[in-house]
């Protein structure tokens, strides 16, 4: 069970799943490049891709509305400046930031035309995270971190965003379904600070721009195109 660059990291401990992987790419119709990026090394395959998860970043809309974002932010930039506006009313950016199973915000390296490996990947995984783009992201969380997030999350798990969230303690996370769906199958338990049910205040929006343009996605269904 590999997530994420996983497979490169235990790369001497794993066996070859080359004919399980080729098998399945001729089934159904070849890899989408992120899921053959995270599992190849060389002609190698480490690791056999099976599916793919959608972070999306919730948020209260009202509380968007209420520091002048009617619509969500566009740019990575702009939701620094939402985030400074909301924290500054109490109401911070909650975002899980540790080695946790899912929630940390890899958003950041991605928009800034950033990756943890070169590209192609060569037989030697090799890391260019002294990028000037990977150094622009990591300065940017920075900044974004201090003056717009709820500091303490440096300690949270995966649990902990959706909980400060239904809580109203924070004004947005990058998270999975998980947090609307709850909210919508509880509405007398998960109420917004006027009684109201929370799950109608909730809406979601992709990773902003970063200075190389929209974050990569795809259509997130399945880690192979059929």
């Amino acid at each position: 069970m590999m997530l994420h660059n996983w497979p490169h990291l235990y790369a001497g401990g794993l066996a070859d799943v080359s004919d399980l992987c080729e098998w399945k790419a001729t089934d159904q119709g070849g890899y989408y490049p992120h899921s053959e990026a995270a599992a190849k090394l060389g002609k190698r395959w480490l690791a056999l891709p099976y599916q793919a998860g959608a972070p999306l970043i919730a948020y209260r809309k009202s509380w968007f509305a209420e520091v002048g974002a009617s619509q969500p932010p566009k740019t990575l930039e702009e939701y620094r400046k939402i985030g400074i506006a909301l924290k500054k009313k109490g109401k911070p950016v909650g975002q899980t930031l540790g080695h946790t199973f899912g929630d940390a915000p890899p958003g950041p390296i991605r928009s800034s035309g950033a990756s943890e490996a070169l590209r192609p990947i060569p037989r030697a995984r090799r890391s260019c995270c002294n990028s000037k783009a990977t150094m622009d992201s990591v300065n940017w969380m920075v900044d974004f971190w201090k003056q717009a997030c709820d500091e303490s999350a440096l300690a949270w798990d995966d649990t902990n965003n959706n909980r400060a969230f239904h809580a109203g303690e924070i004004s947005a996370t990058l998270n999975g379904a998980s947090i609307y769906i709850f909210a919508k199958r509880n509405p007398e338990k998960i109420k917004d600070d006027k009684g109201e049910p929370m799950f109608r205040d909730i809406g979601h929006f992709g990773i902003p721009d970063g200075p190389s343009g929209g974050h990569r996605r795809t259509r997130w269904r399945s880690p192979t195109r059929s």
